[in-house]
């Protein structure tokens, strides 16, 4: 995928997500007052609420619950007459685990409520939350009341809709989300083959990461419970803080081999590995000790990571001139940034819409998309060390073939010095050798007139002697 086409891409789900956020109608819960009870037992009725001091909500559109186990019931009140004309109450969170509704009207006890099956899904709970039909009309002081108890934090939008807003309003997301998953298979398949090809763990780490991811988001959403594991609950309870864990372990090992901290950053890189223990041991917290205390851990374990992963990005990158991380950091910096709007949202902090609902998997797919360019650019980069140190290890290699021929010329040359020095030496020992040689043999002529000289006197002497 090149740069241009990516960028055309996003500008495609912005226009989508534009066009939902400011063409859709308005979705409010002006008719009622909103107030909240937190049932620690999670065993209260309904008809033990009456004496219960309710406590009203801060922001009356977005219901921010925590992390707790415990049971909210929701009280909303209806501030005036009103004709509602088929409206829905909604309640925008696909990860409820226990919900019930009950309507007091008219000062007769409260009546549970049966949910509504929102056209074009075959199950009373969708993939994006619950719904209830509100009556067609309501009075003042009529009460409804929703009991909601949830996995893990519990962040909801609740407004009054129509049937018809609903389902354009699920068709925009689920459009939306089928376009996010492709990128995602994309960019799965793109590196599963590379992997293939290189070898370079970097590419597994970040496939499994891709995957996790992927599987979190669908938890998030709601789509995992309807379409892949309905039949087992049990993993529903749990996916969401499962897959998130073993996307932040792949994430911390994609971040090891990608960054080499065992080079770069030694010191750094044994806090990876506790850190990812860390991980490993809260995945297995999950089945000892339930979700929720997962959860918590695991929120620590996130900005934690997100802190360690980016300072040692940024310090390799400006510290050691490792220049593939600049993608690393950009991606990761716009994941940061998603998330942390998606956060906002919640606080009423920036509009709650299609698109600030979407930060996060918009951020996501950029995100994985700059990564697969950051492993693209490593290669490269390695390839482009490994050419410039071919490169100068040819440059080396033809430095010392001058400098071997300028040595043997100079060997050559004192050698022929050397060797005219010997021959003339050589010359000069035969010279010495020569007359040596006749002194020797002048000397043995010497020496023997000198000894026939004596062995003549001798015999004279001996031929005098007798004379005598």
């Amino acid at each position: 995928m090149t740069i241009t086409t990516f960028n055309r891409l996003l500008i495609f789900f912005l226009l989508i997500l534009g066009k939902s956020t400011y063409g859709s109608t308005e979705k409010d819960l002006q008719p009622f007052t909103i107030t909240y009870f937190k049932d620690e037992t999670n065993q209260l009725t309904i008809d033990k609420l009456y004496n219960k001091s309710f406590t009203p909500f801060s922001n009356q559109q977005v219901l921010n619950l925590g992390i707790e186990d415990a049971t909210f019931w929701i009280k909303l009140t209806t501030k005036k007459d009103l004709i509602l004309d088929k409206r829905i109450l909604f309640v925008e969170q696909g990860r409820v685990k226990d919900y019930e509704m009950y309507a007091q009207r008219d000062g007769k006890l409260p009546q549970l409520q049966k949910p509504f099956v929102i056209l074009g899904h075959d199950t009373v709970k969708n993939v994006h939350g619950i719904s209830y039909l509100l009556p067609d009309t309501v009075k003042k002081e009529d009460v409804f009341y929703l009991k909601l108890k949830s996995h893990e934090n519990f962040i909801a939008k609740i407004y009054t809709v129509s049937q018809n807003e609903i389902v354009d309003n699920n068709a925009l997301r689920d459009i939306f989300f089928g376009i996010y998953t492709g990128v995602m298979l994309i960019m799965f398949i793109y590196n599963l083959f590379l992997f293939i090809v290189v070898r370079d763990k970097s590419y597994i780490h970040y496939v499994f990461y891709i995957l996790f991811t992927w599987l979190t988001q669908i938890s998030l959403q709601g789509y995992g419970i309807i379409y892949i594991w309905s039949d087992f609950p049990s993993v529903n309870n749990i996916s969401v803080v499962l897959y998130s864990l073993l996307g932040l372990l792949f994430a911390g090992l994609f971040t090891v081999s990608f960054l080499n901290t065992k080079v770069f950053v030694p010191k750094v890189h044994k806090v990876f590995r506790v850190y990812i223990a860390l991980v490993l041991a809260n995945i297995g917290c999950i089945f000892l000790f339930g979700n929720l205390a997962a959860f918590k851990i695991m929120q620590i374990l996130i900005i934690f990571g997100v802190v360690l992963a980016l300072s040692t990005s940024y310090y390799v990158y400006f510290k050691k001139h490792f220049k593939p991380a600049g993608y690393y950091n950009i991606a990761w910096t716009i994941l940061l940034i998603g998330a942390v709007l998606f956060i906002l949202k919640d606080f009423d902090v920036i509009p709650y819409n299609n698109f600030t609902i979407y930060l996060v998997q918009i951020t996501s797919a950029i995100e994985v998309t700059l990564l697969s360019f950051a492993l693209a650019d490593k290669i490269n980069f390695f390839k482009k060390e490994n050419e410039i140190a071919q490169a100068q290890a040819l440059n080396a290699s033809l430095e010392n073939q001058k400098l071997i021929r300028e040595q043997n010329v100079v060997l050559e040359k004192k050698v022929q010095e050397r060797t005219e020095e010997l021959q003339s030496a050589n010359s000069t020992l035969n010279v010495t050798l020569t007359n040596l040689k006749n002194t020797q043999s002048q000397l043995v002529d010497a020496e023997k007139m000198a000894a026939l000289g004596q062995l003549t006197a001798g015999i004279a002497h001996e031929i005098n002697n007798p004379i005598n």
